[in-house]
């Protein structure tokens, strides 16, 4: 009876101390995920916090003298130019002519081109921006000119505007890149952010005084603009 009474005594101390061997072992388990899920979370909520300081009223708020990536509406502001190949009303083209060896030939001479670009609005989320600048890189694929929009006149005259003879036209291909009014696209550039010239009244020194935003070519670079 004794030793019964023994082992009855002597099992439950057993077990007491496994147990605490598992909890301590959950405990430290537990204790390594809680600091796992607070460093994401912290990561994860400033990375939002940082963002929201960027962001103005729904929309990314722009930085003086940064590079910028911005999509919008082509809007004009002066007489709008008319690309020569194609006679589309635009602010800016890239105008080629493919000049071929003969008629079968694919081998090409010369490819005259005409880029030009006029100052025009784009009108984005973050409100209108003003595209300045005499630099320019359009990528998008160069298209053919279509046989309704084709005029002899207009590829007469672009081959004289670069020393070629009418005789060259029967063995040229010709091609543009059009930016038209109302089409959208991105423009990537160095944003300007100025007092508006034209806001002249007089403000105290709390009120908000009126700027405009300007995109221009950073640097020695040009702006890029791309269809969306």
């Amino acid at each position: 009876m004794t030793m019964l009474g023994s082992l009855r005594d002597v099992a439950p101390e057993g077990r007491i101390d496994l147990d605490l061997s598992n909890l301590r072992l959950a405990a430290f388990v537990i204790a390594g995920i809680a600091v796992v899920a607070a460093t994401i979370l912290w990561a994860l909520f400033g990375s939002r916090a940082r963002a929201r300081r960027r962001m103005k009223g729904g929309t990314q708020q722009l930085v003086d003298r940064e590079l910028v990536t911005l999509s919008g509406i082509v809007r004009p502001i002066d007489a709008p130019l008319v690309a020569p190949l194609s006679g589309v009303a635009c602010v800016a083209h890239q105008s080629r002519a493919r000049l071929f060896q003969g008629r079968s030939s694919t081998f090409v001479t010369d490819q005259p081109q005409e880029v030009e670009l006029v100052r025009f609005v784009l009108d984005t989320k973050q409100g209108r921006v003003i595209v300045d600048t005499d630099r320019v890189a359009l990528e998008a694929t160069p298209s053919p000119i279509p046989g309704v929009a084709r005029s002899k006149e207009r590829e007469l005259a672009f081959l004289a505007r670069h020393g070629f003879g009418p005789e060259r036209l029967d063995t040229a291909g010709f091609d543009e890149i059009v930016v038209p009014l109302g089409a959208v696209i991105t423009v990537h550039g160095m944003i300007v952010i100025e007092q508006d010239p034209r806001d002249a009244t007089e403000r105290g020194y709390r009120d908000d005084v009126a700027s405009r935003m300007r995109i221009v070519a950073p640097g020695d670079q040009p702006v890029v603009i791309a269809p969306v």
